[in-house]
């Protein structure tokens, strides 16, 4: 009897997976460049969360990753801790265990899931697209690495492990897969959400940890964070207090510059999302930076024990060409000069508290550097607001006469 049982759900699997190509309009799953599509069955070992608290994956007790939307489950309950669950999806080939995105998922029987027909739901940061804050807390875990999770582009960004805590390295910045195996122990420190109860917690794993990584550290305390992509930038980590806040010439925030004239980027998020962001708020980033700025996912406001993590958001359907710019002039010393991945002049801080952004074709017909200290006269358009005023500049040019003045 048993035997038939067994036997049954395997036809039951193969002709549900006919019926769900036939209803989805495909005849094979066609797989992304650098993917080949298989299928896995097994039971489930964690059920990893995203920022938010939303399942956003399951792993298999073979270390097989699977990676979804939440808002792709086809009901309330994702899959539990020790189901049985068909798995049919593209494969990364950069992992050294299973690693699937874009799958559909059966769980005793159940179509939960469908995302074989969706675009890949992981992608480089872009720190020009609008998000929204999460308010996290602060955390430290050490636990061993049991699955790793690389993007399709090579680049490894993700972790799970052994306590089934999901990892994910802050905004632009990699861990080198070369020198990080599993079963490494590691240190972790970040911010997150859950308790990471493990997988002998409950069974629908609502205490599941999420944790975004401002620092890695192998056993011998090197840090296992790099900038991504780039050799002109570093993993920097910064701290101090914020002396002000920066705008986009439309007045949303996108950094904060600290007393040392350092500056911390991240992507333009709404007013309303800053508000402990306010002067003199002692804060602690990690990212990919050059010189006097960094890029970051994620800030510590370490004496609260609390953190901010930016994250694009649907609820925020790109504010920036909702307001027409005003015409604007300004002329004001530099406080601060803020300095592309190339040693360009990309954000001038103003004496008046002005933030001017120099865009790319502004900076190659400057015949000056600009220095802090130097007065500029400048036109561009922008806004005066509650936080200050921001301007993207369509001249600039130092005023020769003011400084010989001085």
């Amino acid at each position: 009897m048993t035997r038939l049982v067994a036997r049954m759900t395997v036809y039951v699997s193969i002709l549900t997976w006919g019926l769900i190509g036939v209803m989805n309009g495909r005849a094979a799953l066609i797989p992304p460049e650098g993917a080949k599509v298989t299928h896995l069955r097994g039971r489930v070992q964690f059920v990893l969360r995203d920022a938010q608290g939303k399942p956003a994956g399951i792993v298999l007790k073979d270390r097989s990753v699977v990676l979804f939307h939440p808002e792709s489950l086809r009901d309330a309950r994702p899959p539990s801790v020790g189901d049985l669950v068909d798995i049919r999806g593209y494969y990364n080939l950069q992992n050294p265990n299973w690693v699937l995105q874009q799958a559909a998922i059966m769980d005793q029987g159940r179509l939960i899931l469908d995302e074989t027909g969706s675009p890949n739901p992981v992608e480089p940061p872009d720190f020009e697209a609008p998000g929204r804050f999460t308010v996290l807390k602060k955390m430290g875990v050490h636990s061993s690495v049991f699955a790793l999770v690389a993007r399709g582009d090579g680049q490894l960004d993700r972790l799970v492990l052994s306590d089934g805590t999901f990892v994910q390295v802050s905004s632009g910045g990699v861990v080198d897969k070369k020198k990080l195996k599993l079963n490494t122990p590691i240190t972790i420190a970040g911010i997150g959400t859950g308790t990471g109860a493990g997988a002998g917690s409950s069974k629908d794993m609502k205490s599941g940890r999420f944790v975004q990584a401002m620092s890695i550290k192998d056993p011998h305390q090197f840090q296992q964070i790099t900038a991504q992509g780039d050799e002109r930038q570093s993993w920097m980590t910064i701290q101090g207090k914020i002396a002000q806040t920066l705008l986009t010439p439309r007045g949303l925030i996108n950094g904060v510059i600290l007393g040392d004239h350092t500056a911390i980027r991240f992507r333009p998020v709404p007013p309303e999302d800053t508000s402990q962001l306010s002067a003199g708020t002692y804060v602690e980033a990690a990212g990919a930076g050059k010189e006097n700025q960094v890029f970051v996912g994620s800030l510590l406001l370490d004496r609260k024990g609390i953190g901010l993590s930016t994250s694009t958001s649907s609820n925020l359907p790109n504010p920036e060409p909702s307001r027409t710019l005003d015409r604007m002039y300004d002329q004001s010393q530099i406080l601060t000069v803020l300095k592309d991945v190339y040693g360009d002049p990309e954000t001038l801080i103003l004496s008046d508290g002005a933030s001017v952004q120099i865009p790319p074709d502004i900076r190659r017909g400057l015949d000056f550097f600009p220095k802090p200290g130097e007065i500029v006269s400048l036109e561009g358009y922008g806004g005066k607001y509650a936080d200050g005023t921001a301007i993207r500049a369509s001249s600039l040019r130092r005023d020769l006469d003011s400084d010989q003045s001085s």
